[in-house]
């Protein structure tokens, strides 16, 4: 019973607890709320507070009124997924269901303006059927969070369009401190305006060392990933970029804009652009170039599939990649592209020179790689001192004989704890037992 659950959390916040995690379900706010008053101020005092709210039967405005008195708070982890709606509430919305997260959100944005001592906040709203005014009213009320050191925004999946977007900016105002950014704004439409109002609040970030964003199926084109770049020119800190667009109309011009002067403190760098269509050698050319700006780069992520770049962007790229003389971790997918012979080799030959490099992952399947085209690429690959090894080349050109010759070079490769190779147009797995099984077992 509530009574019950509130005399149980009373004895545990009376006892310095340091961290609540909190799965709540119908009726147990009620509780919470009960047990806050009750324990005068032990809930109050404790510093992390991590809530998942699974179904529309939780009050969530009690929620943000017991957040509210939380005065000492400095993390907050909050999942309402589904309180505030479903998936399908994006395509036909509730109007009486909106009209009640705009209520609610004045709740939290009040809640969260008053945890002055934040410094780690993660809000999942996605799939709530959240639109514009939702997100005007729950942001509009969070002025600022000085303390505020990471912020985690999960908004995909919903009804927001650039206005939505200029409200999270205007609360991103206040968290300038963070040096840890995440946005999820992936499958809304935020369009090139909405991606320009994102990049005009970037700069104050002066601090930030690892910045997220998602915008997969967002309509932001050319002009809003011209905007996102400028935007990266200013962040002299930092250290991870992870750039996932998806779906999104952007031409060469756009990627070119978006990574042309990438930040020289950069260490790792994830780049995810497939199903862009317009999309050609132009692109890596100037992800080539953008990344001889980054000479310490450690970390590099690349996934274009399902593009028309080919062989002349990936020789490009590759020159590029093979002066990044500090890279540990490689990850190229170019799956179901124009990539042949020449590309694929150039690739080889830039890993070769990588002396640290520990780790790489070449997703190449349905390309135009024939039977030269891959021995040497696997010529190359045996060169390597990679711990982890992942090749992917279903679904090219070469005959049954070359990928039996490749897998009996693999086999080879005796000093690589874990390999997974496949070829041909069937599975023809190759792992080798290491002391970490699950790693054996993935590669299965």
């Amino acid at each position: 019973s509530s009574f019950k659950f509130g005399a149980v959390m009373n004895s545990c916040l009376d006892s310095s607890l340091h961290h609540v995690v909190w799965f709540a379900g119908p009726g147990a706010w009620q509780a919470v709320s009960q047990c806050s008053r009750a324990s005068r101020g032990s809930l109050l005092g404790s510093p992390g507070l991590s809530i998942e709210l699974p179904d529309h039967a939780v009050d969530v405005q009690s929620v943000a009124r017991t957040l509210s008195r939380l005065h000492s708070l400095v993390h907050l982890d909050v999942d309402v997924k589904g309180c505030w709606g479903t998936k399908s509430t994006k395509q036909r919305p509730d109007r009486s269901l909106l009209d009640g997260a705009a209520t609610t959100a004045v709740e939290w944005g009040s809640a969260l303006t008053r945890c002055a001592t934040l410094q780690r906040l993660r809000l999942n709203l996605a799939c709530t059927g959240l639109n514009d005014a939702g997100v005007l009213v729950l942001f509009s009320k969070v002025h600022g969070l000085p303390s505020l050191q990471s912020v985690d925004l999960d908004l995909s999946n919903n009804s927001i369009s650039p206005v939505g977007v200029s409200a999270v900016c205007t609360m991103l105002h206040g968290c300038h401190t963070a040096r840890k950014v995440a946005l999820k704004l992936q499958s809304n439409k935020i369009r090139g305006l909405g991606a320009c109002e994102l990049a005009a609040v970037l700069p104050l970030f002066t601090g930030l060392e690892q910045l997220s964003i998602n915008l997969d199926s967002t309509e932001i084109g050319d002009d809003g990933a011209h905007a996102l770049g400028r935007a990266l020119t200013t962040l002299p800190c930092l250290r991870t970029l992870d750039l996932d667009m998806w779906f999104n109309d952007i031409g060469d011009a756009g990627v070119r804009g978006l990574v042309a002067k990438l930040p020289p403190s950069l260490q790792h760098f994830r780049l995810a652009v497939p199903k862009n269509k317009r999309l050609g050698d132009s692109f890596l050319k100037s992800l080539g170039s953008g990344l001889l700006h980054c000479p310490g780069l450690r970390g590099l992520d690349v996934k274009f599939a399902s593009t028309f770049a080919g062989n002349d962007g990936l020789r490009a790229l590759s020159s590029s990649i093979g002066t990044l003389l500090d890279l540990r971790t490689l990850s190229i997918d170019c799956t179901s592209t124009r990539v042949g012979n020449a590309g694929i080799v150039a690739l080889g030959n830039a890993m070769v020179s990588l002396q640290h490099l520990a780790s790489v992952s070449v997703f190449a399947r349905g390309n135009l790689i024939a039977d030269s085209g891959i021995s040497q690429f696997v010529s190359s690959v045996a060169q390597l001192n990679a711990d982890n090894l992942q090749l992917d080349f279903q679904d090219n050109i070469f005959t049954q004989d070359v990928a039996d010759a490749v897998m009996k070079r693999m086999r080879q490769i005796v000093d690589c704890p874990s390999v997974c190779v496949v070829l041909g147009s069937a599975l023809r797995g190759l792992t080798l037992e290491t002391s970490d099984s699950s790693s054996a077992e993935e590669c299965k």
